[in-house]
């Protein structure tokens, strides 16, 4: 006696439709796969560019604290603009600060320097740095 004498309804291997089923599924499924790693292909030149442009806002905020070391309060620059490499553009702009942002009340003692970096219109990296003349 065999199986399907002993059990004369079970199923005996997989039906045309349950293929068609299965094939579809693994498509949907590796479709899916091949769209995210697609996605994940891009990123990496757009994260190198946030990257650069990272660095040169942080060139820009260490040029400000050492002309502030080196030279006083006085000597900070005012609003500028930079073309840097790589077609990457850096706008700093100047702000006299008052109010409760700044702890020393004298007119002028405190100056926010907003930085942003840009590439082809984007921006990709901003900061702002608070300076206080304690002098």
């Amino acid at each position: 006696m065999n199986a399907a004498d002993r059990h004369p309804h079970a199923q005996q291997g997989t039906s045309f439709i349950e293929m068609v089923i299965l094939i579809v599924t693994v498509g949907v499924i590796l479709s899916g796969l091949t769209a995210a790693v697609g996605a994940g292909l891009v990123s990496p030149g757009s994260m190198v560019r946030v990257t650069q442009a990272t660095q040169y806002l942080n060139q820009g905020l260490e040029e400000l604290a050492a002309i502030r070391r080196a030279e006083g309060f006085a000597a900070l620059p005012g609003s500028s603009s930079a073309t840097l490499a790589d077609g990457f553009t850096r706008t700093t702009t100047l702000t006299e600060e008052t109010g409760p942002t700044c702890p020393n009340p004298a007119a002028g003692a405190c100056r926010l320097y907003s930085l942003v970096v840009l590439r082809d219109g984007v921006t990709l990296a901003r900061a702002s740095y608070l300076v206080i003349d304690h002098d």
